[in-house]
């Protein structure tokens, strides 16, 4: 079965790609209603995970990922060696929520039992609140 992630590339790429153009590909497989929100949040979460992996350029990164059994998507899961990190950003939030630790929390086990090539890996849920407010309106 294919990874299935609206965008995919090792963390080298990502760190070399233009922030528009990796928008673009998130945006073209998002098959759902694109609100600004999504967006805005998206062009948050580009920069943040390019600076924090800006020191640390190999493994893969894998942003909106499907989590098999849950029919839902992570924001970003990280390869790194042999740990896989599941994020889930909380754009705007300047404290983490019950709901939101119990959202990450659920992808671990279910990357675990569910997709085959994280059953030998160690998983790592990470909650991230950005505290900044999305912008609502984004330059063209």
């Amino acid at each position: 079965m294919p990874i299935r992630a609206y965008y995919s590339e090792p963390v080298s790429s990502f760190l070399k790609d233009d922030d528009e153009r990796i928008l673009g590909v998130l945006t073209s497989q998002h098959h759902h209603t694109l609100d600004e929100l999504q967006r805005s949040a998206w062009l948050q979460q580009i920069p943040i995970l390019k600076t924090t992996l800006a020191q640390r350029p190999s493994g893969r990164i894998f942003l909106e990922f499907y989590i098999p059994r849950m029919g839902k998507r992570a924001d970003a899961v990280l390869l790194l060696e042999t740990i896989v990190f599941v994020l889930e950003f909380k754009v705007g939030a300047s404290e983490h929520s019950a709901a939101a630790f119990d959202q990450v929390e659920d992808y671990a086990p279910d990357l675990k039992n569910f997709h085959e090539g994280s059953h030998t890996v160690a998983i790592v849920p990470v909650l991230i609140a950005t505290k900044a407010k999305p912008r609502h309106k984004v330059s063209n």
